[in-house]
């Protein structure tokens, strides 16, 4: 039998956002809340730095899992083919995504893995199809775009620039950590 006296306890959802790649993002969400952290994927002699990346993750769901009724979900690219990449660069994602994987799983998140077209299918509904210069889909600019309109609302001011005063170019890799984020707190995953 239920006690009705008793107040329900509200689920308390962490979404990690993840970008892969040496030039990614991560973007760490709350559900009950508007609050949001981003961090460039930490880089150490020219690769990802897999120490550090642990230490992110394991700080984020150390923090959220002391919350009772409190779930973690890191949700991340599945990766496919990227026309024009090198085997290189492939091998470099297949092996990002199997570290992150990896260390989700093993401080308890549920792991995620979604395709980049059905993210972007439902954060890119209300934005105008924007094209390259030869017709191609402008994702980075319509991803862009998608973020503004998101932020705008909730009238926070991040910009997505990160780095020194020179910089006036928002980085990508955390745009789409932001946007995969909120893609799986829109959807409650």
């Amino acid at each position: 039998m239920i006690d009705l006296n008793v107040p329900l306890k509200k689920s308390f959802t962490t979404y990690i956002g993840v970008d892969i790649g040496k030039k990614g993002g991560i973007c760490v969400m709350n559900s009950d809340n508007e609050t949001y952290k981003l961090h460039k994927i930490p880089i150490k002699l020219n690769d990802i730095d897999i120490p550090f990346i642990k230490d992110i993750l394991e700080n984020i769901v150390t923090s959220h899992f002391n919350k009772e009724g409190s779930k973690v979900v890191l949700i991340f690219e599945k990766l496919g083919l990227i026309y024009g990449s090198s085997k290189a660069t492939a091998f470099s994602m297949g092996y990002q995504s199997g570290i992150f994987e990896g260390i989700g799983i093993s401080l308890g998140c549920e792991v995620i893995k979604i395709p980049a077209v059905k993210w972007q299918k439902e954060m890119f509904k209300e934005i105008p199809e924007q094209k390259k210069p030869f017709g191609k889909r402008d994702t980075k600019k319509m991803a862009l775009e998608a973020a503004k309109k998101i932020i705008k609302s909730k009238k926070v001011t991040e910009n997505f620039i990160i780095g020194g005063k020179r910089i006036k170019i928002p980085h990508d890799g955390l745009v789409d950590a932001f946007l995969i984020a909120q893609y799986a707190k829109n959807l409650n995953l």
